[in-house]
C-alpha cells in the first residue's frame, strides 16, 4: 500500500482539550466505540498477553490513557483469565482524566496526571508499560522520549498499539468517521490521526533510536500496528 510521502505535524483538536471542552465527552465516546469496533481494544489485550503469559500478577502502566477504556477492558479480561492485573493510567490533560473518572468505579484504575515524556516513577516500576492509539500525537523527538521513558520504567516489556500511515488508511478513516462518529471533533481528528501516524518502519526506527532492544513491529487489520519489546533478563 502506498503511503503519504511525509507525516503531518498539524495538531489534532484533542491536543488542545480546553478549546473543545463541550465536545470532549462525545469525542472520547467515539474513540471508545471505534476501539471496540475496529479492533484496538482486542489488539491491546493480545499484545499484553504476549508479555504476561504465565504470570499470576502483573502491574501495568497505561500511558496517554484517554478515557481509560483499554485498560478497563484488560482488567475484565484478566479477571476472566484468572490473574491479577493492577493498573495505573496517566494522561497529561485534566479534562481528559475527568472523563476517565466518570467511567471508572471502585478504584479499578489509579488515574494520575503526568507527562509521558517525563514519567514520575523510578526505573522498572511496572511489569508492563503500554500506550494505545496515542504515539501519533507526539512529534518524533517527543515520541522517542516517550519510548525511552516507557522502556525505563518497565521491568518486563512495553507495548505500543496505534494506527499506521497510508493513503488507503486515510481514505478509510474519512469514511469510517463520517459513517460512525457522532462528534465533529472525531470527524476532524480521525483522518488527521492517520496522517500523523508513523509507518511500521518509522516506528521501528524510533524504538531503535530510543535504545529499545528486541523490538517486533507488526501490521494488523483496520490499519493498526503493534510494537512489542520484551526485556532480556539482564535488563530487568
Amino acid at each position: 500500500m502506498s503511503r503519504p510521502s511525509s507525516r503531518s505535524s498539524a495538531l489534532e483538536l484533542l491536543d488542545s482539550p480546553a478549546s473543545i471542552s463541550s465536545e470532549i465527552a462525545e469525542n472520547l465516546a467515539d474513540i471508545r466505540r471505534m476501539n471496540v469496533r475496529f479492533g484496538g481494544t482486542s489488539l491491546a489485550i493480545r499484545c499484553l498477553l504476549q508479555i504476561v503469559a504465565g504470570r499470576p500478577a502483573v502491574t501495568l502502566l497505561d500511558v496517554a490513557t484517554g478515557s481509560a477504556d483499554v485498560p478497563l477492558a484488560q482488567l475484565k479480561w484478566a479477571e476472566r483469565a484468572g490473574f491479577q492485573l493492577q493498573v495505573t493510567a496517566i494522561d497529561v490533560s485534566r479534562e481528559v482524566l475527568s472523563e476517565a473518572r466518570n467511567l471508572i468505579s471502585h478504584d479499578e484504575v489509579e488515574l494520575c496526571l503526568a507527562d509521558a515524556r517525563h514519567l514520575p516513577w523510578p526505573d522498572r516500576s511496572f511489569d508492563v508499560v503500554q500506550s494505545c492509539l496515542a504515539l501519533h500525537h507526539f512529534e518524533p523527538s517527543d515520541a522517542r522520549s516517550v519510548l525511552m521513558e516507557m522502556w525505563r520504567v518497565a521491568r518486563a516489556g512495553i507495548v505500543i498499539t496505534d494506527l499506521y500511515r497510508s493513503r488507503t488508511a486515510y481514505l478509510a478513516a474519512r469514511l469510517a468517521t463520517r459513517l460512525t462518529a457522532r462528534s465533529w471533533v472525531t470527524r476532524h481528528d480521525g483522518p488527521l490521526s492517520v496522517l500523523r501516524s508513523y509507518t511500521p518502519s518509522e516506528l521501528a526506527t524510533l524504538a531503535e533510536v530510543a535504545g529499545i532492544s528486541g523490538v517486533r513491529v507488526r501490521r494488523h487489520l483496520f490499519f493498526r500496528q503493534s510494537l512489542i519489546a520484551i526485556k532480556a533478563e539482564h535488563e530487568r
